[in-house]
């Protein structure tokens, strides 16, 4: 009987070594995925979030009086965590992205360490050519299409009875406008393993009707 449940025991051991191989190696890609998924439903934002130089931007609008130069649209990836999704977003496929998470993240170390190794190899030659020629090239490209609230996501109100809040003192609400235009300039508000944001990501999208789309972890198995 020892012997028996030896045997069963290493058997068991095995078959969740290979589980965890598994499940490794589902979900390595789930990022790259996600991102082509998104620009495949939601085409949209090609040309919304699209980053064109603000030079170019100016120079159209004096050409023709008649446009009114509004700002520009961006994908909202809340709780974004590292920064993989939106490094891919911005950098990859040149869109203005807003992340919203309350951990600084360090997206250019993700996308030299993380993305690049993953691209094929044109666009790694085309990288490592870019940041031979100016070493601040990444650095700069992200500052154009990519910046992060730091701070937590709740679904600000809506748009009628924020407006009549007319009393608060200077400075007290500047966090709560900022997230409100963050989400009102949102072309597509996105949360892959959102945790706790993942309901604010629904009302803020059903207040603001914005088109979103969530991946809930596996910790909140009810929504």
């Amino acid at each position: 009987n020892s012997i028996i449940g030896k045997i069963e025991t290493i058997k068991i051991g095995k078959r969740a070594g290979r589980k965890s191989a598994r499940h490794g190696a589902r979900n390595q890609h789930r990022h790259k995925q996600f991102a082509k998924w998104i620009l495949e439903s939601f085409p949209h934002i090609l040309e919304e979030c699209a980053y064109i130089d603000d030079n170019s931007a100016t120079n159209d609008a004096n050409s023709d009086n008649s446009m009114t130069i509004t700002r520009p649209m961006h994908v909202l990836d809340v709780a974004g965590g590292k920064g993989e999704l939106s490094a891919r977003l911005s950098l990859c496929h040149s869109l203005r992205v807003v992340m919203v998470d309350p951990r600084r993240a360090d997206i250019a170390s993700v996308y030299k360490n993380t993305v690049v190794p993953k691209l094929p190899k044109k666009w790694k030659a085309s990288f490592d050519k870019n940041l031979e020629d100016n070493p601040s090239f990444l650095e700069d490209e992200l500052e154009k299409k990519f910046s992060q609230m730091v701070q937590c996501f709740s679904a600000p109100p809506a748009p009628a009875f924020h407006s009549v809040q007319t009393d608060t003192p200077t400075g007290e609400c500047d966090e709560s406008d900022s997230l409100q235009e963050a989400v009102q300039n949102a072309s597509l508000i996105i949360g892959l393993h959102a945790d706790g944001a993942t309901e604010d990501i629904v009302d803020a999208a059903i207040r603001y009707n914005k088109p979103f789309v969530v991946v809930p972890c596996c910790v909140f198995p009810n929504l």
